[in-house]
C-alpha cells in the first residue's frame, strides 16, 4: 500500500476532532434549534466517532535485517518532511553507542534547534526556548538535567536539586522534563511550535532502558507521532515494546518474507526487466529465503560473474549457463558482505572501517565536542595507523579516491559516510 496512508492516517484523527470543536462553536445562534435536535446530533455523533479509526500515536515497523524496515521508515520520514506544519526529528538506537540516550540527542538537538544554531550558545537557546513555550517553574530547576543528554560544549550549570539527585532520580526527572517540554510545544505554545511533531527511531528495540522509558513515556504527548523500526525477535519476551504493540493506538507494520512473485518483482524492478527467466527466480527465492536485500545481493552476484543478461526487455540466463548453481551463490548476508570485502585492497578496507565508525558510530559534531587533549591523541594515533596503511601519508585525494571506489561497490552511500566532514 502508500507508504504515505501510515502517516496520514495516524495524522488524521486530530484534524477531526478540531473540525467538531469549530463546528461546535459556531452553532450558538440557532441554540433552540439545537436543543430541539440535540437526540439527533447525539445519535449522529455517536455514529461518526464510531465510524472514525482510533488515531495512532505510535508506528512500529517490524522486521528482521534486511527486509526493508529502513526503506519504510525514509519513506514515511519524507511524507512527514514534506509537510511543513510537521516537524520531524530522527535518531538511532545503536548498542555500539556506549553513551546512554544515544536515540535522542540528535532528536533533542533538532526538537531545540540547536543542529541549526550552531554558531549560538546553546545554553541560552535551551533557556530562551523554555521561557518561550511557557515550561513551568519546576522544569526549569531541571534543566541542567539535559546535560546527561546533549553532551554540550558548554554545559547547562548544576542546581541544588539536580546535585543532590541521585542516579535513578536524575534518570526519573529527566524523563518528567522532557515529556514536559514536549507537551508545552505540541500544545502550540511558543514562536517556534508546529501543528505535529513526528520522532524516528530506528532499531528501537536496542535502545537503553533509560532511552526506552522516555520512548514509552512519549507516546502519551498530544500531536506527536513516534515511528520506530523494530526487529521483534531480537527483543526480550517481556520488553516494554511488545505490551505497547497491543495497544488500539499502535499501527503495528511487519514485514515479512516476500513470496516467489513478489521476488520477481524485485528482480525485474532491479534489473529493469518486464520479466525474469523462471529458473533464475527460483535460484534466487530458494537461497534469499524472501529477504530483499539478499535478492538484490544475489542478483549482483549472477550479473558480475555473468551468469545473466538482459534479451528483449527479459531477465535470462547468459549464453552457455543452463541453470544457475547454488553453489556460485553466498549462502547468507554476511556471506555476500565478507566475499567482497576480502576483494578489497588493504587501503580500501582500511578507510572502509574508518567511514563506518566516523559518520555512523561518531558524528562529525561528536568529535569536535570532545576535550581538546583527548581530541589530539585520538587524531596522532588515527594519523598514525593511516600512514602505516597507506604507506607514505595519507591525501585528501587518494582518500576520496577510495571513498568513490567504496561507494561504487556498494559498500558505502555516499550521503551517510561522514569521513569528509571530518
Amino acid at each position: 500500500g502508500s507508504h504515505g496512508s501510515v502517516a496520514r492516517r495516524a495524522m488524521h484523527g486530530e484534524h477531526v476532532r478540531s473540525m467538531r470543536r469549530i463546528h461546535s462553536h459556531r452553532s450558538g445562534a440557532g441554540m433552540g434549534r439545537v436543543m430541539s435536535m440535540r437526540s439527533h446530533a447525539t445519535k449522529a455523533s455517536n455514529a461518526e466517532s464510531s465510524a472514525l479509526p482510533r488515531r495512532h500515536t505510535v508506528v512500529l515497523i517490524d522486521g528482521m535485517s534486511g527486509m526493508g524496515r529502513g526503506g519504510l521508515l525514509r519513506k514515511v520520514r519524507q511524507v512527514a518532511h514534506d509537510n511543513p506544519l510537521i516537524l520531524v526529528a530522527s535518531g538511532v538506537a545503536d548498542e555500539l553507542r556506549k553513551s546512554p540516550y544515544g536515540c535522542w540527542r540528535q532528536i533533542i538537538m533538532t526538537l531545540f534547534g540547536l543542529d541549526a544554531r550552531i554558531g549560538e550558545n546553546p545554553v541560552r537557546v535551551i533557556k530562551a526556548l523554555a521561557i518561550d513555550v511557557g515550561l513551568d517553574e519546576h522544569s526549569m530547576t531541571l534543566l541542567p538535567l539535559l546535560n546527561d543528554v546533549l553532551n554540550l560544549p558548554q554545559v547547562i550549570p548544576e542546581t541544588k536539586l539536580t546535585l543532590a539527585m541521585g542516579a535513578a532520580s536524575r534518570a526519573e526527572n529527566l524523563r518528567h522534563l522532557i515529556v514536559q517540554f514536549v507537551s508545552c510545544l505540541t500544545r502550540g505554545r511558543g514562536a517556534t511550535s508546529r501543528t505535529a511533531y513526528a520522532f524516528f527511531v530506528s532499531d528501537a528495540h536496542r535502545m537503553d532502558s533509560g532511552s526506552r522509558a522516555i520512548f514509552m513515556a512519549l507516546r502519551r504527548v498530544d500531536n506527536l507521532l513516534l515511528v520506530a523500526t523494530v526487529n521483534m525477535q531480537e527483543d526480550a519476551p517481556d520488553s516494554e515494546l511488545r505490551a505497547i504493540m497491543e495497544e488500539e493506538t499502535t499501527l503495528c507494520v511487519t514485514l515479512k518474507p516476500l513470496t516467489r512473485e513478489q521476488t520477481d518483482a524485485v528482480l525485474c524492478n532491479a534489473a529493469g526487466t518486464a520479466a525474469v527467466d523462471k529458473s533464475i527466480s527460483a535460484a534466487v527465492h530458494r537461497r534469499a529465503l524472501g529477504v530483499p536485500l539478499f535478492i538484490l545481493q544475489l542478483l549482483r552476484v549472477l550479473q558480475e560473474k555473468e551468469l545473466v543478461r538482459v534479451v528483449q526487455n527479459v531477465l535470462t540466463l547468459a549464453p552457455g549457463v543452463k541453470s544457475i548453481d547454488l553453489g556460485e551463490l553466498p549462502d547468507s548476508m554476511q556471506g555476500y558482505f565478507t566475499s567482497r570485502l576480502d576483494r578489497l585492497s588493504a587501503d580500501d578496507q582500511l578507510i572502509l572501517k574508518l567511514a563506518s565508525i566516523v559518520g555512523h558510530i561518531v558524528s562529525a559534531r561528536v568529535i569536535l565536542d570532545i576535550h581538546p587533549d583527548h581530541l589530539a591523541r585520538r587524531f596522532d594515533s588515527a594519523t598514525d595507523l593511516i600512514e602505516e596503511a597507506l604507506f607514505g601519508g595519507p591525501t585528501l585525494e587518494n582518500i576520496t579516491a577510495s571513498l568513490d571506489r567504496l561507494v561504487h561497490h556498494g559498500f558505502l552511500h555516499k550521503k551517510e559516510h561522514g569521513l569528509h566532514g571530518v
